[in-house]
């Protein structure tokens, strides 16, 4: 069986060296192909290099890790695990666009579920440049209604978020309900999805269920106080985010 190609892309020397170690210490399947400290190094390396996996600093001083990639066209011939300290907005954009990605310090058990599943997932390139794609529209506009990507039997579904009207928690899975009738599973948990969704659509109406403010037709005022959606169906508020939610509805 062939090895894991792998190409490191950070600007500092120990962040790219530890991570070396950490690679060939959970997996004697990959294979360390190269480093670069910087996005124009890491263009030519990789404009004549064959690789698999790239692992990517997004916050460098000569150019971000997305500038990069956008320098390939989207046609990218490998997969990329980003490597990124928290910054909200770029791993919102990320998870949102069902790519991977590590928080430093890189954790060795996150490393090798990481590795696992870029060793596993079985994707055709037309499906990994789509959700490149969805990553650049997604950092270029954060304002406008994003696309939310979905693992749903054995492709990745686009959905954007405003045709989302509900999502509605069910163990450990979440179905994602559009206006269109249409059901996706996913393995996501609520809390996931609702750090992705704009807080200018959904709002969390109980323990289980987000609701897009886009299809609510109407609700009561009553104890209890329940939500119409445009559809027909309706949704008890919990009394504990009644008051807030109320509020909300009143300002739209």
């Amino acid at each position: 069986m062939s090895k894991l190609r792998c190409y490191i892309v950070d600007d500092e020397r120990s962040g790219r060296e530890l991570l070396g170690k950490l690679l060939v210490s959970v997996s004697d399947a990959v294979e360390i192909v190269g480093t670069a400290a910087d996005i124009e190094q890491a263009f030519n390396e990789l404009s004549e290099t064959k690789i698999d996996l790239l692992f990517l600093d997004i916050q460098m001083p000569k150019g971000n890790g997305f500038s990069l990639l956008k320098r390939f066209e989207n046609q990218l011939p490998f997969d990329v695990i980003f490597v990124t300290s928290y910054q909200e907005y770029a791993i919102q954009a990320i998870k949102s666009s069902a790519l991977d990605y590590l928080l430093k310090p890189v954790d060795r058990q996150e490393l090798s579920e990481a590795l696992l599943r870029a060793q596993n997932l079985i994707q055709s390139r037309e499906t990994s440049r789509q959700q490149f794609e969805n990553l650049f529209k997604n950092l270029e506009n954060e304002s406008s209604a994003k696309k939310i990507a979905i693992h749903h039997n054995d492709t990745v579904v686009f959905i954007p978020e405003n045709e989302m009207e509900f999502i509605a928690a069910d163990g450990r899975y979440c179905s994602i309900n559009t206006s269109s009738g249409a059901t996706y599973t996913t393995a996501r948990s609520l809390k996931e999805m609702e750090e992705m969704l704009s807080k200018n659509y959904f709002m969390r109406i109980s323990h289980s269920q987000l609701v897009n403010c886009l299809y609510i037709k109407s609700y009561s005022k009553g104890d209890p106080c329940f939500l119409e959606l445009n559809s027909g169906k309706t949704f008890e508020i919990s009394r504990r985010r009644k008051h807030e939610i109320l509020q909300k509805l009143k300002s739209q």
